[in-house]
């Protein structure tokens, strides 16, 4: 027997959250805000595969021609980036760095000198946990080539292709070919 609209009406009480459950048992699939989706952009592509990772990088099959070379890069907020160009400018006014050290004894010389800066600069508010980040950070900036640093620190990399600004920076791989990078630069 079915029962008429009138008595369901009458007999049960509707749930209000009836409308909004989904349809099946599978859980429903939440859009993202496009804002927030804005604020991932170049972390990563659609369908990663990983195909290898080690010290700080990742190479992923991405569907495209090229394998795609990811760098953990550090995540900063906006707030952590005003205070390193706030200690980066003040580092760049105190700290005289010779410039005929080699790179990689500038940026060392770079970093302990601006850790011994943030230290004695309680103003500066820095929390130790965040000494290394920073100091590494500026110290690749200021002695360094930013950036591509990272790409430069790996041995498997035989060719770093920067291209006009705003534009994806391109790695030959030793055994991985060519590879776009997470990498823009401005």
């Amino acid at each position: 027997m079915n029962p008429s609209k009138k008595d369901k009406d009458k007999g049960e009480a509707k749930d209000p959250l009836a409308a909004i459950k989904p349809a099946t048992d599978k859980p429903a699939e939440r859009e993202i805000p496009k804002e927030l989706v804005s604020l991932f952009e170049g972390e990563g592509k659609a369908h990663e595969k990983l195909i290898e990772e080690y010290g700080n990088v990742g190479l992923y099959n991405v569907g495209e021609d090229l394998l795609y070379y990811k760098v953990n890069l550090p995540f900063l907020t906006p707030a952590d980036k005003r205070v390193i160009d706030s200690v980066q400018h003040i580092a760049a006014r105190t700290i005289d760095v010779k410039q005929e050290l080699r790179v990689e004894e500038r940026k060392e010389k770079l970093k302990d000198e601006i850790k011994k800066l943030i230290i004695k600069n309680p103003s500066l508010d820095i929390a130790r946990n965040k000494l290394d980040l920073y100091s590494d950070i500026i110290s690749r900036e200021m002695g360094g080539y930013g950036l591509i640093d990272y790409l430069l620190d790996d041995e498997d990399l035989e060719e770093v292709m920067v291209v006009p600004p705003k534009r994806t920076v391109y790695v030959f791989h030793r055994r991985y070919g060519m590879c776009s990078t997470n990498i823009i630069l401005s």
